[in-house]
């Protein structure tokens, strides 16, 4: 393992856990959590970009998350099945924020190893 991992692992880590709040806090409010996990998993790309040495501008964050995020349908889907029931809602909704995040970290992670810009 070298520097880069343990870095972008505690970066990924970080934004996991904000996301996972963020879903949890607001599963009774239908869509309500999506600028606050766009933001966060925005900011995660270009810190993982950054370990890897790469810049990414505000423009062209939101276009790579869009490319990684193509479960974003599923989280939507959970929030509408789920998120209605306080308790229950809450860390069905957390945890599936908190694991998309992660998975989004570890693709951005992946491109920019080999080479994505």
């Amino acid at each position: 393992m070298d520097a880069k991992f343990f870095k972008v692992s505690g970066i990924i880590g970080s934004a996991s856990f904000a996301a996972g709040a963020v879903g949890a806090g607001m599963a009774q409010a239908p869509g309500s959590d999506f600028i606050p996990l766009c933001v966060i998993q925005t900011a995660m790309i270009q810190s993982i970009g950054w370990v890897h040495g790469v810049k990414i501008s505000d423009t062209h964050a939101p276009s790579l998350l869009a490319n990684f995020s193509a479960a974003v349908a599923g989280r939507s889907a959970s929030q509408l099945a789920c998120g209605w029931f306080p308790g229950y809602g809450n860390a069905i909704n957390g945890s599936t924020a908190a694991s998309l995040t992660a998975a989004i970290g570890w693709a951005a992670h992946k491109f920019f190893q080999k080479g994505g810009d």
